[in-house]
């Protein structure tokens, strides 16, 4: 069978219609977009619901900073805020009961005798949901600009004078996860979401730094909602 040239340019207008058709239903196909979920129901445009972080005093909080070879450790977490349309969420952290542990001589860490953390260390944040295969992830970074907090030392009273700089600006991201056994997608009550620290999996942006210095936090926090109280919820990436 010839095609003539009308034909031939009539063909080529229906492969590309159909390629357009199937390119948009690729696009319409596609995973929906991440959202948080209260008693099932979808977070919605000019909702929110108020979220809160649940005392356990089994949970501990630590700023590794290694070409500093110190450790910030925290061990109470106050945070509030509130989970938004699309997955997308803000909040307030607060640490406190803070303690600043250096390497000694035998490389073991101890409590610094003359350098104190200032307290408490606030950091004003956004998170939005993300997946990543079948997981879903938050992201966090700082409400506004670039810094999440800036932690201060001083020296302690009566003591030789603290050599660390003063004031250290944390910047960057820090990825959290539920664990695979109760995932943050299946409603609940409550959720334990931990620090995750993967640069090979969220790339070189997804860490901390300490001033200029790489920086790993570790440590969980249990989670519910503040208002509604009490009630079931999720987010989907």
């Amino acid at each position: 069978m010839r095609l003539s040239k009308h034909g031939l340019r009539a063909f080529g207008l229906c492969v590309l219609a159909a390629l357009s058709l199937m390119a948009f239903s690729a696009v319409s196909a596609q995973a929906a977009p991440p959202e948080w979920k209260v008693a099932t129901k979808t977070i919605g445009a000019g909702e929110e619901a108020k979220i809160k972080n649940e005392a356990d005093g089994t949970i501990q909080w630590l700023l590794e900073v290694q070409p500093l070879s110190i450790l910030i450790h925290c061990s109470t977490l106050t945070a509030s805020g509130s989970i938004l349309p699309n997955g997308a969420s803000k909040g307030v952290l607060s640490f406190t009961n803070c303690t600043l542990l250096v390497l000694n001589v035998e490389k073991k860490f101890v409590t610094s005798t003359n350098c104190a953390v200032v307290e408490p260390i606030v950091a004003n944040v956004k998170d939005q949901l993300f997946l990543d295969g079948s997981t879903t992830y938050d992201r966090f970074e700082p409400a506004e600009g670039t810094t999440f907090t800036t932690i201060k030392f001083k020296t302690v009273a009566g003591k030789e004078e603290c050599l660390l700089p003063a004031e250290n600006k944390v910047t960057g991201q820090q990825i959290v996860e539920c664990p695979a056994a109760a995932p943050c997608s299946t409603e609940a009550v409550t959720h334990l979401v931990s620090a995750v620290n993967n640069t090979t999996l969220f790339g070189e942006a997804a860490q901390l730094k300490f001033g200029t210095n790489k920086a790993k936090l570790e440590g969980s926090g249990i989670l519910s909602l503040e208002s509604p109280v009490g009630k079931n919820w999720s987010g989907i990436g």
